[in-house]
């Protein structure tokens, strides 16, 4: 369906509907077995019942969103309470993979129109969950109530009437339907309501739509007997300075945050792409027919409880040739939290969570179609503390940070042994995949001057210079030399940071420090 059409009306049937007398819980499994599951094939990535509507324990509900269809109850019902708490999840599919996400609750249920059922839908989308659409002899009459003025099809979106609580928490909505009425509210407040439906009774159903979301409670009662207060999630939002603050609810739209960043000296910041061009991007690098690759960590801080892995490398093409990019090809998907791109030997080299790998596209159609292991590593501790930001040298070598918690890193495909780097950076030659430690340390940036000289950062120290090579820190045990790299800027000493406004930090010490360092550039022009 689209983004806003969200109920579905015909004309009257009979039917022998059931009125609960008590609370009927959906979720039992031996409900769920005897539900009618329809998914259509020419828009589903997965027409397996079993891949689009999962059971994962018997207080959880999947919808992977691989399916484009619905599961609908056997039993028709009519003058009831229904209740659902749902959330979001990261997957979102096919046509709709940049866009909000989308499903929703069908209600008098009956027959079918086009791919859903004729009756009516409470609308579930990101900007709009509780939105009604009334599709009556072929008419679209639209019911939004709360619906942004400036809402975009965009995933992520957040609007400022927003009712819907933020991204992976979780929300109910409830719909009270009462003959020809109903009642919609969202997380404890009303935000729709319809009187005069032609049709008042029939089957229940949940929506697929190309966006994952998962159920922890679906359950209808007799009228007047839910009295439960809807109470929002308790989040934390102390600074560690003593202070609670509000998180801003939603993200600035691209124009304003650009409007909001100052700049010292006589230097201008233009916005190159934003979503839905690209999402969560890392890094970017242009190989050397001008290509712009971009790295986007869409599964960061963890991986995805179900479904692929969620990073990915995509081209942006400037198509009408203004200097700004404006398609994007997905070049490469399913990588497990790809942080760094490097090109070389006819392909890109990418760090991910365990793994260095060579992508190539050898028919040039823009999609990777090799994938050559280099070097696996140690699971890191954390996802944000894997190997990194790989740069050449001017020896020809490529250098990778350790990441902070790489320890060992071995060959692939391999059975060589495995070479210790712990708290040490590395090199690659490209040829050869020789591999040795080298001095150093560091999380996600790195830059090598004309000189040879190698800086890296860390989210805490935003400079760090290699300075005495490995070799000589190891030469004398006896010389007290642990490290041979020194911190440059040490992060609340000489590099404060004075916030323009309140800012969350993780605890008090962190305060007017560096918190997330994470970029490093040698710049060799001379406009500076």
């Amino acid at each position: 369906m689209s983004p806003i059409v969200s109920c579905v009306l015909l004309a009257s049937v009979a039917s022998a509907a059931e009125i609960p007398q008590q609370k009927i819980d959906l979720m039992q499994e031996s409900v769920l077995a005897r539900m009618e599951c329809r998914l259509e094939p020419k828009r589903s990535q997965s027409t397996k019942r079993e891949e689009v509507f999962q059971l994962i324990n018997p207080s959880l509900l999947r919808v992977s969103g691989r399916g484009w269809g619905y599961l609908q109850t056997a039993e028709p019902y009519r003058n009831y309470h229904l209740v659902l708490e749902y959330k979001w999840g990261e997957q979102t599919w096919g046509r709709r993979a940049d866009k909000a996400r989308d499903a929703g609750v069908f209600l008098h249920c009956h027959d079918r129109f086009g791919d859903w059922p004729k009756g009516v839908e409470a609308q579930l989308i990101e900007g709009g969950s509780g939105n009604l659409n009334i599709l009556e002899d072929g008419v679209s009459k639209r019911f939004c109530k709360y619906h942004s003025p400036r809402w975009t099809d965009l995933k992520g979106f957040r609007g400022e009437w927003d009712v819907e609580e933020l991204f992976g928490q979780w929300n109910r909505i409830e719909v009270i339907c009462q003959d020809s009425s109903l009642e919609v509210y969202l997380n404890g407040r009303k935000v729709n309501h319809f009187e005069g439906l032609p049709v008042s009774e029939g089957g229940i159903a949940i929506q697929s739509e190309e966006a994952e979301w998962f159920i922890r409670r679906w359950e209808i009662l007799p009228i007047g007997q839910f009295s439960e207060d809807w109470s929002p999630p308790l989040l934390s939002t102390n600074t560690g300075s003593g202070a609670d603050l509000v998180a801003r609810p939603y993200p600035l739209a691209p124009d304003d945050a650009l409007a909001a960043l100052e700049i010292d000296g006589p230097f201008k910041i233009d916005l190159v792409a934003s979503e839905p061009l690209v999402c969560d991007p890392v890094d970017v690098v242009w190989d050397s027919e001008g290509r712009m690759y971009v790295a986007e960590m869409r599964d960061y801080p963890l991986p995805p409880e179900h479904g692929p892995l969620l990073s990915s490398i995509k081209i942006l093409h400037d198509k009408d040739g203004d200097g700004r990019p404006d398609t994007a090809t997905v070049w490469a998907d399913q990588l497990d939290h790809v942080q760094g791109l490097l090109p070389v030997n006819g392909g890109i080299l990418a760090t991910t969570r365990r793994q260095i790998l060579l992508l190539r596209d050898t028919d040039d159609d823009d999609v990777a179609d090799e994938r050559e292991i280099w070097f696996e590593s140690n699971d890191p501790k954390h996802n944000q503390l894997q190997i990194s930001s790989p740069r050449f040298g001017p020896d020809g070598w490529i250098y990778l940070n350790n990441g902070l918690d790489g320890k060992q890193i071995y060959p692939g495909e391999s059975e060589e042994p495995e070479l210790n780097i712990a708290r040490r950076n590395l090199r690659i030659h490209p040829d050869t995949l020789e591999i040795e430690p080298v001095s150093g340390f560091g999380q996600f940036g790195a830059t090598i001057d004309p000189w040879g000289r190698r800086f890296s950062s860390s989210n805490r120290s935003p400079v760090m210079l290699a300075a005495m090579p490995l070799h000589a820190v190891e030469r004398n045990p006896y010389a007290g030399l642990t490290v041979g790299h020194v911190d440059i800027a040490p992060s609340g000493g000489d590099s404060l940071v004075y916030p323009l406004n309140m800012s969350h930090t993780t605890a008090a010490a962190h305060l007017g420090t560096h918190t997330a360092a994470c970029g490093l550039c040698w710049y060799r022009g001379d406009i500076f």
